[in-house]
């Protein structure tokens, strides 16, 4: 069953910097919020604002140059979400530059901007192959927010690791990284479930990934299990986060119910995450539309319903096909797999 672009587990995402500042000055910023269906205005703001507080920091650098610093750090992680890796490596860099040398005057309040600019420049060299500067990066903002005891943060980072181990197929410390991210967020959601319940999710759809890949399946199927409880409780009352979540979870169980020749189950949690994609109805869910389709499609032909199989295909071939258009080196493969997937099932069979 397909399972992703490069890896099914989940990397943390922080935007608009919790390193702001008390009493910093505004006149360079723009009050953003982040908006998924906006993000090329969130860029041309963005980028005003980096010309505004540069200029402003020319005269003043001390009160403007940390400024600079969010901008980028912002930037760097809108850029990243519009899959512009070398700009938002250029921005990432550059704020981490001057913080670490704010930091060297005041390491008491921007030490932890630093660990921050860190962990998120990993991540960035993770999506871009890079991994020897993401564990780099992601040890050094680990060091660093341990000795700040910022149990929060120290978790993230704890996931990002474990994401590192698990690419260098060192499974013991994968899952040694996020147990201990795992057993942080089930305290720190005892005390606050509302901001933390969907980080414990998290990190268990990551160990339910590493365990699956071990062939540890009844460990998997727990892990996903009580992830699906947590995202179906946040999507009654934040749908649009909580149901993206909901179907990913339920793509992973249904690979737990595959593996284990468990196919009714498998096909009830796919179709389930496929009315979900279809009711999101949002560009930047297509691909995991096209992965859930596709495998729906795999559960049909293994079951031997053919002209299930067929129209299931056929719309993950519609699905795939449109993705390629925007990345062909990504895509391409896709749509090669699923058009030969279709010439395989017998001509009587190719009307539903």
């Amino acid at each position: 069953m397909t399972s992703g672009r490069t890896s099914a587990l989940i990397l943390p995402l922080i935007l608009a910097s919790a390193v702001i500042m008390q009493n910093s000055p505004p006149s360079c910023r723009s009050d953003l919020q982040f908006d998924i269906q906006r993000l090329p205005e969130m860029q041309a703001a963005l980028e005003k604002d980096l010309q505004s507080c540069r200029t402003l920091a020319k005269n003043n650098p001390a009160v403007y140059q940390p400024e600079v610093a969010i901008v980028l750090h912002n930037l760097a992680i809108l850029y990243r979400d519009m899959q512009k890796l070398q700009e938002s490596q250029a921005a990432s860099e550059e704020a981490l530059r001057i913080r670490r040398k704010l930091a060297q005057g005041n390491p008491s309040v921007y030490r932890s901007a630093v660990a921050e600019t860190l962990v998120d420049l990993g991540s960035l060299y993770i999506d871009m192959q890079r991994f020897k500067e993401a564990r780099a990066a992601t040890e050094e903002g680990l060091q660093i927010y341990r000795a700040l005891a910022d149990q929060p943060r120290l978790a993230g980072t704890l996931t990002n690791l474990g994401i590192l181990e698990s690419i260098a197929q060192e499974p013991r410390e994968a899952q040694a990284a996020f147990t201990e991210a795992l057993n942080i967020y089930r305290q720190l959601a005892r005390d606050n479930p509302a901001l933390y319940q969907p980080n414990l999710a998290q990190t268990l759809n990551n160990l339910g990934h590493l365990y699956r890949d071990a062939h540890q399946g009844q460990q998997a199927q727990s892990a996903f299990a009580e992830s699906l409880q947590i995202y179906r409780e946040e999507a009654r009352s934040n749908p649009s986060d909580g149901l993206p979540n909901v179907a990913i979870t339920l793509n992973g169980l249904a690979a737990i119910y595959a593996d284990a020749g468990q196919l009714p189950q498998a096909e009830a949690a796919l179709k389930e995450a496929v009315e979900i994609y279809r009711k999101l109805n949002l560009s930047a869910y297509l691909p995991q539309q096209a992965d859930t389709v596709n495998n729906l499609a795999s559960i049909y032909k293994a079951t031997q319903r053919l002209p299930e199989a067929r129209a299931a295909y056929q719309e993950a071939f519609k699905l795939y096909r449109e993705l390629a258009k925007l990345n062909p080196a990504v895509y391409r493969t896709n749509v090669d797999a699923v058009e030969k997937a279709l010439s395989d099932i017998p001509p009587r069979a190719r009307q539903p």
